[in-house]
């Protein structure tokens, strides 16, 4: 599971799920909300709520990858139960470039091939003759990952045929995939 969430810090003492506490003719107020990061109790006048369940100490609450901690102006994300800030949740979740595997920006255009492979539209070029290849342009994947221009995969294709070998073959009837070039914007991974 994973969320984008806001963090709010807010008053504990005003909050309405606090229980009067009464140890011999000492009266005091505690809070009835568990830490999710040390499961101890919040005695804290402050604490973050990460919506909509989770609240933790202002001092527990940290990136589970670089150790950062959050507060409420940083957008943190949960995914599987570990808190993630907005740098380490880019670079370990979201989507790559097949070809740089850098991340994709927010509302970035991307190129998407078969095998849901995503690239930059300057990355997305023939991997013989490093030719970029436009909307519209033909081309074909050899496997899964190797793209190749209509011009290098017909002289491939013709160069394979001479020599009498058999990749010709398997590369013609299974690996062959022919496609256009088609740009989308990128949705499915939205930062706050």
């Amino acid at each position: 599971m994973k969320n984008s969430l806001k963090l709010s810090r807010y008053n504990a003492r005003s909050h309405h799920d606090y229980q009067e506490t009464t140890y011999n003719d000492y009266s005091e107020t505690k809070c009835s909300s568990i830490c999710a990061g040390c499961n101890c109790q919040i005695y804290d006048q402050y604490l973050l709520k990460v919506a909509p369940d989770l609240e933790w100490h202002t001092q527990c609450l940290k990136c589970s990858e670089c150790g950062l901690f959050l507060d409420e102006t940083a957008t943190c994300f949960v995914v599987d139960g570990k808190t993630f800030c907005k740098d380490d949740y880019i670079r370990l979740f979201a989507s790559k470039c097949a070809k740089c595997q850098e991340s994709f920006s927010p509302n970035e255009l991307f190129i998407r091939t078969t095998f849901y492979r995503r690239y930059h539209p300057d990355c997305f070029r023939c991997d013989h003759c490093d030719q970029l290849l436009l909307s519209g342009d033909e081309y074909y994947l050899h496997g899964q990952s190797q793209i190749l221009c209509r011009q290098d995969f017909h002289q491939l294709n013709l160069s394979h045929q001479s020599l009498g070998t058999s990749t010709a073959g398997r590369l013609q009837k299974k690996e062959k995939r022919m496609a256009c070039i088609h740009t989308s914007i990128r949705s499915d991974v939205t930062m706050a």
